[in-house]
């Protein structure tokens, strides 16, 4: 769970060779095999292993389908990639003198060069993969420069496909967001979605487990074996993979180490067949939200719901849960003092889309009106709809609220009943994670304001 005690919140080619045994004479393949029983195998570089997507077969059983095995069909020879050694692509010498690779142990690690230059730095590399749908895993260790704390590493992994668009994910600290890239002169970021938090990503100094998968219409990025994010765009055709990393004029490199890179085919409708759902009626902690703290508010489950209500006056909350999405449905059950007509400021509610670029926020408020905000740096608590209505229940009856994010369209519905419906596409507020919005009132309580029912669905 993200929180906010902010006012206004922003929670925001490589050749793989083949030995030719087929043309050797019968005597020598004896030979060979004879020699190959009596010596040891060498000791595999160590790697990670993740469950693979599966790959659909003719030639693969129903019982290894239902178990999510991988079988290849006879003939058929994945791509696979040798550890990170001297004569591997990945090890080239980096002619700019900026950054310095160094591989060793199965791992290559990139250290920016001493008396650097002040400016941007980019580093990558990549290998032929071809395929229609792919995944890639890497696992990555990013370290500060020595005396600071701050990392302001970047690094990541991408597709190339037939057209010679780059498809991207970056990760910088505790945040991560998906980028296309083209090649001109040289690689420019033709779109960037949003930077979002990631509660699976660890801090610097410790490995992060990265897996990026694309097929024709979706990419979804997994972190630590968990889904982080899925946008609905993808690469069609892969036809290269790669790894990078970087750093901004003003900002210090340290060091970022890969290790057990990796990449398959698979299926082309494996992330499209797994859209996501959280059900959960907030009676208990049932690990919806990630545990961030929560300065300064009531917040405690109990048998009627999740009790959150901030205790400084006048102040806004958030708490977010779930992967990023663009387009999602977030629905909850709002249990508050109402009383249409009389004034007050306090509101709860849902959000969707929450990033470092901003959020789309749906409440209700003590007196009976609802307002739809589109929050951002540029224009915080934006109002795009406020009306009172009828839809809301008064008193301290319980008050079902939907938010829907799909595209350039907002819709906000109270008991069943749409209330508002905008189109948005100011700003670029179209990728986050979802979660609910709170502001207090002049006199909190801790039984302010119970949320119940948290259901957050993702719209294909």
């Amino acid at each position: 769970m993200e929180y906010s005690t902010s006012n206004p919140i922003y929670n925001l080619s490589m050749e793989f060779n083949r030995c030719n045994i087929h043309k050797l004479p019968v005597f020598l393949l004896m030979f060979l095999v004879l020699v190959s029983c009596q010596s040891s195998s060498p000791t595999p570089e160590p790697r990670i292993e993740t469950p693979a997507l599966p790959l659909e077969s003719s030639d693969t059983t129903t019982d290894q389908k239902s178990n999510g095995v991988r079988t290849e069909p006879e003939g058929l020879e994945l791509p696979s990639l040798p550890p990170f050694m001297a004569d591997s692509p990945f090890c080239e010498i980096d002619e700019n003198n900026l950054l310095v690779s160094v591989c060793k142990n199965g791992q290559l690690t990139i250290m920016r060069a001493d008396n650097p230059r002040r400016v941007d730095v980019f580093f990558n590399r990549e290998v032929d993969f071809s395929a229609d749908s792919g995944s890639i895993q890497a696992e990555v260790t990013s370290i500060p420069p020595k005396g600071l704390t701050l990392d302001q590493n970047q690094y990541g992994i991408y597709f190339i496909d037939r057209d010679g668009i780059y498809h991207a994910v970056r990760v910088f600290g505790q945040y991560f967001n998906f980028e296309t890239w083209s090649m001109n002169e040289e690689l420019e970021i033709e779109s960037r979605y949003n930077r979002v938090f990631s509660p699976g990503l660890k801090p610097s100094g410790q490995s992060n487990f990265l897996e990026l998968a694309c097929t024709e219409s979706l990419c979804e990025l997994k972190i630590n074996g968990q889904l982080a994010g899925r946008i609905p765009e993808g690469a069609s055709r892969i036809t290269r993979a790669g790894l990078f990393t970087a750093a901004d004029w003003d900002q210090s490199f340290g060091q970022v180490t890969f290790s057990g890179f990796k990449f398959d085919e698979i299926d082309p409708n494996t992330p499209a067949s797994q859209i996501f759902s959280l059900t959960d009626d907030l009676t208990e902690d049932h690990a919806s939200f990630s545990d961030r703290g929560l300065a300064g508010a009531f917040h405690s489950y109990q048998s009627d719901g999740f009790h959150f209500s901030p205790v400084v006056p006048f102040n806004f909350y958030s708490a977010t849960t779930g992967p990023s999405l663009a387009d999602v449905s977030v629905e909850v059950t709002v249990t508050m003092e109402v009383d249409p007509g009389v004034s007050g400021s306090q509101f709860a509610g849902i959000a969707c889309r929450t990033s470092q670029e901003g959020s789309y926020m749906a409440v209700i408020k003590v007196d009976g009106t609802y307002t739809l905000f589109r929050d951002t740096p540029q224009q915080p608590l934006a109002v795009l709809a406020r009306k009172a209505s009828d839809a809301i229940l008064p008193s301290r009856e319980a008050n079902r609220l939907r938010l829907d994010c799909s595209g350039d369209q907002i819709d906000f519905y109270i008991n069943g009943i749409q209330v508002a419906s905008v189109t948005d596409i100011r700003y670029n507020v179209s990728f986050g994670r979802s979660g609910l919005f709170t502001k207090a009132g002049g006199d909190p309580n801790e039984d302010a304001i119970i949320f119940s029912d948290l259901l957050v669905t993702e719209l294909l």
